[in-house]
């Protein structure tokens, strides 16, 4: 994930390759290549240098790493091309970066329109040796295994997630209100193919802040949730310990889309809740971009939940956030199923059992991308109880 937010922030900071962001967002169509066009091919570069890595060090997950973007583009001429990255063996080498470097920027060329000064820039970007010692060093630390049964688990990435805040560039100065380039996250996420549940996740965001030269920092989180075996950022640790707050406020946050008379059941007044409930708690409801930044809001308790009624997450939006988020005992569940749960057996039912489920076929009877939908929605906690309270005010929506 640190190539990816490498490469995301090389193409905001490179002339040559912003300015093509730029077309989008101001309807310059004066170039071949519409600012949508070069968005997407941000997004599966991206996505082809996690699938190449991952494939180089570890063969026998070939086939198994599942991700949003499609890999060939048709330019300009009718010609089709398909991307594909090499990974050099050494990059110390530097005969051997050079050519790798060459071989990637000529196959950019074809995408491109042989617009030979971006095509040079994006590859430099993927194939610039990086320094990853510091992440390294603490998943060493954490103790974990690498004796992990590869044959028994895939992925699903998402090479940039909230991909309007990318192109945008606005940004906040305390992260306050949930919106801009620091809510865009690279996500990878691990699942086992029998039990269907995320085992281990990792999350990047390229624009977390700016250091003192003003240059971006980004910030890399990981989890892993095997069965009995659970690890994770040690910084979640320190998080967790403040829990949820007994007698506080409580905030959601969720979709600008969302319903409103869900956000009204969601905030009913303390009183009214009261009557309804044990808790008696206030809710407050925020409104946030990019499913998986509002996801790792819960997990660094920002937030208690994130709530989001209608179909409009994918398996590769959420598999990285919910790994992490089980890593720190929290629970990510599809909403609908949860909701008719809580409904059927009131507050006894057993929320683990209604996570959501990851699978690369997904539901066969819808085609793609929708067969890859979360259509239930989606609820994530730290908190099961904060579930439960939250269920408890959406089933008046349901059941009046």
């Amino acid at each position: 994930t640190e190539r990816a937010a490498h490469i995301a922030r090389n193409i905001r900071s490179e002339e040559s390759l912003f300015s093509l962001l730029v077309e989008e967002k101001t309807g310059n169509s004066k170039t071949k290549l519409s600012g949508a066009d070069f968005k997407t091919l941000a997004d599966v570069l991206i996505q082809c240098c996690i699938v190449a890595q991952l494939e180089y060090e570890f063969p026998s997950l070939s086939g198994h790493v599942h991700g949003e973007e499609e890999a060939s583009f048709t330019n300009q001429n009718g010609e089709t091309v398909k991307v594909a990255v090499d990974i050099c063996a050494n990059p110390q080498d530097q005969v051997a970066l050079h050519a790798a470097v060459a071989q990637t920027s000529a196959l950019l060329c074809a995408v491109l329109d042989n617009n030979v000064e971006a095509a040079r820039a994006l590859a430099t970007a993927v194939h610039q040796p990086l320094d990853t010692r510091v992440l390294e060093d603490e998943v060493l630390r954490a103790g974990i295994s690498g004796d992990v049964c590869l044959d028994r688990v895939a992925l699903w990435i998402d090479p940039i997630d909230n991909t309007s805040g990318y192109i945008s560039g606005i940004e906040s100065a305390d992260h306050s209100d949930h919106a801009g380039i620091h809510c865009v996250t690279v996500l990878l996420g691990v699942y086992d193919i029998s039990t269907k549940l995320p085992v281990a996740g990792v999350v990047s965001q390229p624009f977390y802040h700016r250091d003192n030269a003003g240059c971006w920092r980004g910030r890399t989180l990981w989890g892993v949730a095997d069965g009995d075996v659970t690890h994770h950022s040690k910084c979640l640790g320190q998080q967790q310990s403040d829990g949820v707050g007994v007698g506080r406020d409580v905030v959601v946050i969720g979709s600008r889309n969302e319903s409103p008379a869900l956000i009204t059941a969601v905030e009913a007044s303390a009183a009214t809740a009261a009557r309804e409930e044990s808790s008696g708690r206030q809710v407050r409801f925020s409104c946030g971009n990019g499913a998986g930044y509002k996801a790792l809001c819960v997990v660094t308790s920002v937030v208690d939940a994130y709530l989001l009624s209608n179909p409009s997450t994918y398996l590769w939006d959420t598999c990285a956030v919910q790994a992490i988020l089980a890593s720190t005992g929290g629970l990510l569940l599809d909403y609908d199923k949860a909701l008719k749960a809580m409904t059927s057996s009131s507050l006894s039912c057993d929320l683990s059992s209604l996570q959501l489920l990851y699978s690369a076929e997904g539901n066969r009877s819808e085609a793609a991308p929708k067969c890859w939908c979360n259509s239930g929605g989606l609820l994530a906690v730290r908190d099961a109880d904060i579930a439960r309270l939250l269920l408890c005010r959406c089933s008046a929506i349901q059941h009046p």
